[in-house]
């Protein structure tokens, strides 16, 4: 077996046709590529691996309470007094009028310079000319490269404040505790929890975005947000660890997530597959999952090692395929 340097997607093509002594034509060439993408999106999101994290920061909005607001009962849209200033960010934050028991999202900003916005539902309250209220944001929109949570901390300067960690819940329980006391006001948030899509699907920003205003700025989707209990809370610098998307390997030169000496494990991987699926040979597709679970394993043992500030706890029951099911099994722990 030729040693290959598995650092590119076209490293990884030639690594699974020369051992699977494969031809070049091109259905052959396309089958490889859907088989390397399958196996190492499969692995990359399997676990939330250190080498898939990042992380970037936001500052949570502070209410907003200056002025008064003029409602009418049944009605959606709201008018703000002179002394307020409303800006398009205003979307997506929550409102409460008075001592009302309930509030209502602002769905659209209608005229920034009117002071004007929309209700998420017709006002159920008493028609008012000047009644008190209180904005916050509840949900914040994530970027367009986020897959999944890691963990949310607090800072003041340059340090984090790991003690003040965010409790990430189900959405079910975040609701739950949410509506259990909405109004709630604190210095910091101390639950959170993601809700939408898996994947972007908003406008393409380019590296130009502002969390929770760029992304959350199209009706057609749902884009990841995360939620913050309490919304209600002071400007707070906050930053996000967060795993990046494993997303397909195109060009020949895309480079995939994985640790660049840990790479040959995807076209091992592959090379199972290719064997069980295209040639039938058990014996030889036993021989490539040996191999890449040897490195899996490795990978996992070096992620526990190497990533304590993540604090992620794997789920070590191995779940064994047989080969003769057509199935192949990988020991790669889920979170």
């Amino acid at each position: 077996m030729s040693t290959y340097q598995c650092k590119t997607f076209g490293d990884l093509i030639s690594f699974v046709r020369e051992n699977s002594k494969a031809d070049t034509a091109d259905e052959t060439t396309q089958k490889i590529k859907r088989i390397i993408n399958v196996k190492y999106q499969d692995l990359g999101m399997k676990k939330k691996w250190s080498w898939r994290g990042a992380h970037r920061w936001f500052k949570t909005t502070p209410e907003y309470s200056t002025g008064t607001a003029s409602i009418t009962n049944a009605d959606r849209n709201v008018t703000l007094s002179a002394a307020a200033t409303v800006t398009d960010d205003w979307k997506g934050r929550f409102i409460r009028f008075g001592s009302d028991s309930e509030y209502y999202e602002i769905i659209a900003v209608t005229s920034t310079a009117s002071r004007q916005f929309a209700l998420s539902a017709p006002y159920k309250g008493t028609t008012a000319a000047t009644s008190t209220y209180v904005t916050w944001r509840g949900k914040y929109g994530l970027w367009p490269d986020f897959a999944d949570l890691y963990r949310v901390v607090p800072m003041t300067g340059n340090a984090l404040l790991y003690n003040k960690e965010l409790e990430e819940l189900g959405w079910s329980q975040f609701i739950r505790k949410m509506s259990m006391s909405p109004f709630s006001n604190a210095q910091y948030p101390t639950h959170c929890s993601v809700q939408g899509k898996e994947v972007y699907q908003g406008p393409d920003m380019g590296n130009q975005f502002i969390m929770g205003y760029d992304f959350m700025d199209n009706d057609e989707v749902d884009d990841p947000a995360l939620w913050v209990y309490p919304g209600r809370c002071n400007e707070q610098l906050m930053q996000v660890f967060y795993g990046l998307q494993v997303g397909p390997l195109i060009e020949d030169s895309d480079e995939p997530l994985v640790p660049r000496e840990k790479r040959v494990c995807i076209g091992y991987m592959a090379l199972a597959d290719w064997y069980l699926s295209q040639i039938n040979n058990i014996e030889l597709s036993r021989e490539f999952e040996a191999k890449a679970n040897k490195m899996i394993r490795e990978m996992v043992a070096d992620h526990e090692k190497s990533d304590n500030q993540l604090q992620l706890v794997p789920d070590n029951k191995r779940r064994n395929r047989a080969l003769t099911n057509t199935r192949i099994s990988y020991n790669i722990p889920n979170e």
